[in-house]
């Protein structure tokens, strides 16, 4: 029995990883504006927002641009961190769903951690044991 062609080019993928990784790679520094295009286009086509977070483009534009484009914790803009889409991420509330604001990935990141009380009471009792 043959393969079919999803199981075919499964195989060949895996067998030529590097191959094609190099080729991706060497094609979006030789084309960055069709990437830039490509990206915009999956973001509107998935609704990228509305699935995750229940909110349009538009409403993310319009939090960005009342956070004067920078991250709602720090000041800063997006940091090179978020190499995809170089955006400030949306930060929610993950029991209501109900979006806070746009954080950088860094902020986002250390309020994920500080949200779990356990991981701050923990912290805590690490890093007096380290006080001088």
């Amino acid at each position: 029995m043959g393969k079919n062609k999803k199981d075919y080019q499964k195989e060949y993928c895996k067998k030529n990883k590097d191959r094609l990784l190099a080729y991706q790679k060497e094609w979006r520094k030789n084309n960055p504006d069709k990437v830039k295009i490509s990206w915009d286009r999956y973001y509107q086509s998935r609704g990228r927002y509305w699935k995750r977070y229940k909110i349009t483009k538009q409403q993310y534009e319009a939090k960005a641009k009342q956070q004067n484009g920078v991250c709602a914790i720090c000041g800063c803009p997006q940091p090179e961190t978020n190499k995809k889409t170089n955006k400030l991420t949306v930060d929610h509330n993950h029991k209501t769903g109900k979006v806070r604001g746009l954080l950088c990935t860094k902020c986002n990141l250390k309020l994920g951690c500080i949200e779990d009380a356990e991981f701050v009471k923990r912290a805590k009792i690490y890093l007096k044991c380290w006080q001088d």
